[in-house]
């Protein structure tokens, strides 16, 4: 997702505005208070309401100049077209693209999708630079500063969602490294939020690094204590249990399988060998029961066992093949297992 390069005003964030990839400099925090305001809202708004939100103290005609002067102050420095001012109302024109309104319409539309890529999930946490207006203080203005306190919670809410949707895509893969990078960046926004805690007490110990899950645990604990006077919930005792106890074991790396090229033949019909195959049916049959059984394929190299093993294979649902060598299917053990799992 990249905001068109034409008029860009970015405010999830220290204020940044762009015409054509060149940044443009607004001085006025009056002014950005204002053009952000009208860029997040996305509505219109009379110029009383703009004045009681900037200027609550003025004079009606106090109020009404530096309304003036700092929508004045605004098309000089990032254009004409930024701003449509008419008799009674003010909005921001379609010629600008808010980072804010783009990350908060494309949540919305991922909320009623079951299934969203890794990908378009990073796109739109990327516009979430830092809260929103950070390091702005226009002064004067309780109502305007009650508003961005608002908003501020409800970005930084939507922003931390989308972590956790991407940390559970993470884990799902087993992805623990990624699960690191995200958990952290989530507990930068919101070192309160405990079930990160968890997902990096996870990450870690997956990934061997037993120690450090614990070290993650004593800082929750510590910061529970010193901001909540609270103890960690009983779910996140339990993974410090497990990863004490060592019931937490690191999962191995993904298998990455080579891909090859796969011939198909022809099916033969398979002859003969009914004995055989009898008696591969007789010791599945007393597997589902719940016994457990070897059988022993032991056998000369030519003289059918992989046909054997596949024909056979092919009329059960519950066959979990052996391992697969050059040349066809090794002699050796078959374990029928208990339950009906065939090895």
């Amino acid at each position: 997702i990249i905001l068109p390069m034409n008029l860009q005003l970015r405010v999830l964030g220290p204020a940044e505005f762009r015409r054509n990839g060149k940044v443009l400099t607004l001085k006025s925090s009056k002014a950005i208070a204002l053009l952000a305001y009208l860029g997040v809202t996305g509505t219109a708004h009379t110029r009383e309401q703009l004045i009681d939100l900037l200027w609550p103290d003025s004079l009606p005609d106090a109020g009404r100049k530096n309304l003036r002067n700092t929508l004045w102050n605004i098309r000089k420095a990032i254009g004409d077209d930024v701003i449509l001012a008419e008799a009674d109302w003010v909005s921001l024109s379609d010629a600008a693209r808010v980072d804010a309104q783009l990350f908060e319409n494309s949540t919305r539309q991922l909320a009623g999708q079951e299934m969203v890529d890794e990908s378009d999930l990073d796109e739109i946490i990327n516009l979430y630079r830092a809260p929103l207006l950070d390091g702005l203080a226009p002064g004067d203005a309780p109502d305007f500063e009650l508003w961005l306190l608002t908003e501020r919670e409800r970005f930084g809410q939507l922003y931390l969602r989308l972590l956790e949707v991407l940390i559970l895509r993470q884990k799902t893969k087993s992805d623990w490294m990624a699960v690191k990078t995200s958990a952290r960046q989530a507990l930068a926004a919101d070192r309160l939020q405990e079930p990160i805690y968890r997902a990096l007490m996870e990450a870690h110990a997956q990934l061997g690094e037993r120690a450090e899950a614990l070290r993650i645990y004593d800082g929750l604990r510590q910061t529970l204590a010193q901001e909540l006077g609270v103890e960690p919930l009983a779910e996140t005792e339990a993974l410090r249990t497990a990863i004490l106890d060592g019931n937490l074991a690191p999962m191995p790396p993904p298998v990455t399988i080579p891909s090859r090229t796969v011939v198909v033949r022809p099916s033969l019909p398979f002859v003969g060998r009914q004995a055989e195959l009898a008696i591969l049916d007789a010791e599945l049959d007393q597997a589902r029961q719940g016994q457990l059984r070897v059988h022993l394929n032991d056998c000369a190299v030519g003289i059918g066992r992989a046909a054997l093993w596949q024909a056979w294979g092919a009329t059960v649902t519950d066959v979990v093949r052996g391992q697969e060598r050059a040349g066809g299917i090794s002699c050796g053990s078959r374990g029928v297992g208990r339950g009906g799992g065939v090895g």
